[in-house]
Formats: C-alpha cells, structure tokens, sequence
C-alpha cells in the first residue's frame, strides 16, 4: 500500500513540483486520522450492556440515540460503541433487517450534523468551515431522513416482533440488567472534543493522540475483552508469541 500510494507522490514532485502543496495535504491527512483513531479507541474503552426483548419502539428510541450521538463521538466510535448492544437486544429475533439499519442510521446518516460525526465534514471544518455551519442548516432535512427511515424500519421490525414467541423471550432476556464499564473514557472522549474546538492544528493532533493513548493504558482488560478490542496485554502476548516464533 505504501509503495502504490508513493507512485503518485513521486509523480507530483517530480512533474509538478508540488512538494508544498503535498505538505498541507498530508497535515490535512494526518488531522483526520487522528480523529479517526481517537474516536475508535476511547469508545471501545466503554462496554455497554443493555436489558433484552427490545421492543419496535424501544429499537427505534435506540436507533434515534445513536444517531444523535454519531454526531458527538462520530460514526466509528458510535457503531463501535453500539453494535454489540443492539444485536443482544434483539439476539432472540436479529436479522439482516437491524443489520442494515444500524448501518443507514448510525453508521452513515445519523452523523451527518456534524464534523465529528461526517469524514467528510472534518476536512471541510479543516479547511475552514464553521464547525455548526452544517447542524445550523441541515437539521430539518436530517430530521426528515432519519424520521422517514425509522418509520419504515419500525413497520418492518413490528412484524419481526410478532413472529417471535413469547416464550423464548422470556427466557433469553430474564436475567439482563442495564450495566456500563468503562465510563472513564467519557472523560477522554470529552478531551478530544474540546481539542477539535478549541486547539490549533498540532495541539489539536498531540492532545487526542494523547487520549487515545490514556484511555488503551487506563481501560481494564476485561472490557476491552468484551468489546473483542485489543488490549495493551493482548499487544504485548501477540509481540512476545511473534518474537518467540521467529526465534
């Protein structure tokens, strides 16, 4: 991948002379994988587990939250943050039906108010876009689109529901209490939030990295286990298992 990405670089530089011009847009680069990364890491610092036999409108009150708060840690955190939530609530009925709306809803439409929530609204915020600029004038028609796909994945998820026996319910979902590990990151998650709004270009970068870093040292194992995320101890078993392998 490096070196098919070093073609077109050694093209402009060598044809245009373009070196500046690939400085900003690597810093630009840079800037947006750092939110990336942050955002991604802190949020599978937080383990949520939630109480079973979600009905369409409590499906539907979830999928609306989390669309909102696709705007606040972005889609990546919110889908990382989310899913395994989502598909126990309805373990006893999940299909590709909630498979596919959590992706339209959380992982693609419901960050689109702003810059954190939309890869695309970063660069813009980036390149100098007002950070509400978006939200200020487009939340009626983010509204419109996320009201209208809730009301047909309600009627969809309604007869799902109806299909499910009472029974199995029951017994799936007896023993599930709402719980959450991990609250510490909301402390990081917060950090980097106020770096993107407040910091220059390099703070901004250092302080989120530095975030990211604290909330992989500070979260217990046993969360970032239940989230299937990798742990600083399991980094370090993979590295000595891979050092005693080529020994």
């Amino acid at each position: 991948m490096l070196g098919l990405g070093a073609i077109p670089v050694a093209y402009y530089l060598a044809v245009f002379h373009a070196g500046g011009a690939l400085l900003h847009v690597a810093e630009e680069y840079v800037g947006f994988i750092a939110v990336i990364v942050a955002l991604f890491v802190i949020s599978g610092g937080v383990h949520l587990r939630v109480k079973g036999e979600a009905t369409p409108w409590a499906n539907c009150v979830f999928l609306l939250a989390g669309a909102v708060l696709s705007n606040v840690i972005g889609t990546t955190g919110a889908s990382m943050l989310l899913i395994r939530p989502w598909i126990r609530m309805n373990k006893y009925r999940f299909t590709r039906l909630h498979l596919a709306f959590f992706i339209f809803l959380i992982s693609n439409l419901g960050g689109c108010l702003t810059p954190i929530g939309d890869p695309p609204l970063l660069l813009g915020y980036i390149k100098g876009v007002p950070f509400w600029w978006v939200l200020a004038h487009c939340w009626q028609p983010w509204c419109i689109g996320v009201g209208s796909v809730l009301a047909v994945f309600y009627i969809l998820d309604r007869r799902n529901f109806r299909r499910a026996p009472a029974a199995i319910r029951d017994v799936e979902c007896a023993q599930e209490e709402w719980h959450a590990d991990g609250l510490l990151n909301i402390v990081f998650m917060a950090v980097v939030l106020v770096a993107i709004l407040a910091l220059p270009a390099g703070w901004r970068e250092v302080a989120m990295l530095a975030a990211a870093t604290a909330s992989w040292f500070t979260t217990k194992k046993s969360v970032h286990d239940a989230n299937h995320f990798p742990s600083r101890r399991c980094a370090r078993s993979r590295g000595f298992s891979l050092a005693f392998s080529r020994r």
